[in-house]
């Protein structure tokens, strides 16, 4: 049972990922971004991240998928506002949501690495779809994957 239990995590995991790697959305862009975070202790890392993802960022999570071998952690779809860059490509409304994945190591040790994705909802459309993560909207990811290794090392 436990191995099934891996086996749809990790089908849903690569359905995502593949779901959402596409290049060639409007505006160019890639629609999803990522960072690796380091390697760090479960309890850790996840206290902290929850922390900084809720406290400073307003992100809710909603789910978490856990087996000996990865951990999941996703948060809800978020409206943001919509930068001089999205708008640019036809953008009028956007959401995002993070992810943060950590496959075990050794000794309770976890590599860590922090996804993030958009929804767009574009001029001309009705419904919202996998949209490109612009300049913008990159440096305001690279902001938050930073802040969390920075403020684990602060805080242990």
């Amino acid at each position: 049972m436990r191995y099934r239990g891996s086996a749809i995590l990790f089908l849903v995991l690569f359905y995502t990922g593949c779901a959402a790697s596409g290049a060639g959305k409007k505006g160019g862009g890639e629609s999803s971004y990522h960072a690796p975070q380091g390697i760090f202790y479960r309890a850790d890392f996840f206290g902290v991240s929850q922390h900084i993802l809720l406290n400073k960022y307003q992100y809710q999570f909603v789910r978490e998928e856990e087996n000996p071998r990865l951990i999941y952690f996703e948060t809800a779809w978020k409206s943001r506002s919509v930068y001089a860059d999205e708008v640019a490509v036809g953008i009028r409304e956007v959401q995002s949501r993070i992810r943060i994945s950590a496959k075990a190591r050794h000794a309770g040790q976890y590599k860590i690495v922090f996804y993030a994705a958009n929804n767009a909802l574009y001029e001309g459309k009705d419904e919202s779809e996998p949209g490109a993560v612009s300049q913008m909207r990159r440096k305001y990811f690279d902001q938050i994957a930073e802040d969390l290794p920075t403020e684990f090392r602060l805080l242990y």
